[in-house]
């Protein structure tokens, strides 16, 4: 079964990514810096890349351009999730070709569902 790797620096969206991936009984790998970041995209594709677009360090629009521009990671799902009134920044997540963008109300009611429809 493929991973889900989440750019997360938030420790409480850390903890509620961990929780609902195990209760999925799925696999997630936080990455927390644009080094791991590299090295990642030298390996095999998630089934789903999670970003917040609030973390400003990870760089997440140029995260998101660089998935989708990978031809291995291409087709896996991202999902980005900002605060409701970064409405430009997630405007540029879609532009950027997130598959899913979202205030973090949303993504944190919809977390259950976003997991289990990580492709296995």
């Amino acid at each position: 079964m493929r991973e889900i790797i989440a750019f997360v620096e938030d420790i409480f969206f850390t903890a509620k990514i961990r929780e609902t991936a195990k209760a999925a009984a799925r696999d997630v790998r936080f990455i927390r810096d644009l080094h791991g970041f590299d090295k990642e995209l030298m390996g095999p594709a998630p089934s789903m890349v999670i970003v917040d677009l609030n973390a400003a360090t990870l760089k997440p629009v140029e995260i998101i351009q660089r998935v989708k521009q990978q031809d291995e990671w291409k087709d896996s799902r991202l999902v980005a999730y900002s605060s409701h009134v970064r409405a430009e920044l997630m405007e540029e997540a879609n532009q950027a070709g997130a598959d899913l963008v979202l205030p973090k109300s949303g993504f944190t009611q919809k977390l259950s569902e976003i997991v289990a429809s990580a492709p296995a």
